[in-house]
């Protein structure tokens, strides 16, 4: 179900959508409809036929793999044989994963599996190395590199889902103001995050997760008002990222 999702929900068909990694079928979701994104946000040979492209389970699980690549080295085998990671995963997933400082190396300094995939220091570097990286505004085509450059050490987990397979937001999204039956919740349930050492912890899907999503906006159009509280719990916009991500865990 994580995979194979409603054909309808393909490419950018506006609002909120389910999301997931190309396994069984492709996104549909073009540079273009990705808000313009750079190619050289992925690494090859992702950035070719973006949108189009689909790719295997054994690109993410096997054994270790140098950082920024999915193929083994040496004479290892292709396949989920086994790993030095946890769910036979071919780098790091954990609350660490897309650590960094304002100037960060150009590869990802603990593996992470999603660097083998996107490019590192898009989304981890103050000045997104130059590209688009699928977050953007009007005013800026890269808010990973924005928030990067503000708070200085980002997680990946803090905003997306812990089980990067497929999700019911888009872009694999963490929303919580709307946490329910995949945490053990009823109904659409929002959770207390009113500070920077607030996160959110439930097996399997958040780990450590602190995004709150109010209106979900189409690629290339978000808002600082498009986040925050829907209760008003530390505010909405700024005034929630400032009190929530000045300095988080």
């Amino acid at each position: 179900m994580e995979f194979q999702p409603p054909l309808v929900d393909r490419g950018e068909p506006g609002g909120n959508h389910r999301s997931w990694h190309p396994v069984i079928d492709s996104t549909g979701r073009t540079t273009v409809e990705r808000g313009n994104m750079s190619t050289a946000a992925f690494i090859a040979p992702w950035n070719n036929a973006v949108g189009s492209q689909t790719m295997y389970c054994s690109d993410c699980h096997g054994s270790n793999t140098a950082p920024n690549s999915v193929v083994p080295s040496g004479t290892r085998p292709w396949g989920p044989h086994g790993s030095e990671n946890n769910f036979i995963l071919k780098g790091q997933w954990n609350a660490a994963t897309g650590g960094g400082t304002r100037d960060v190396p150009a590869t990802d300094p603990n593996n992470g599996l999603c660097f083998k995939c996107h490019d590192f220091r898009t989304y981890a570097d103050r000045n997104g190395n130059g590209n688009a990286s699928g977050f953007s505004s009007v005013d800026d085509n890269n808010l990973h590199a924005f928030h990067a450059d503000r708070i200085e050490s980002m997680r990946c987990s803090w905003c997306h889902v812990a089980v990067p397979h497929g999700w019911k937001n888009k872009a694999l999204l963490v929303n919580l103001n709307d946490v329910g039956a995949e945490a053990g919740l009823i109904g659409s349930t929002e959770i207390s995050i009113t500070q920077d050492n607030d996160v959110y912890n439930q097996g399997p899907y958040y780990l450590n997760a602190k995004l709150k999503v109010i209106t979900f906006a189409t690629s290339g159009n978000w808002i600082e008002t498009n986040c925050g509280s829907t209760s008003n719990q530390g505010g909405t916009g700024r005034d929630w990222m400032r009190n929530v991500c000045t300095n988080p865990p």
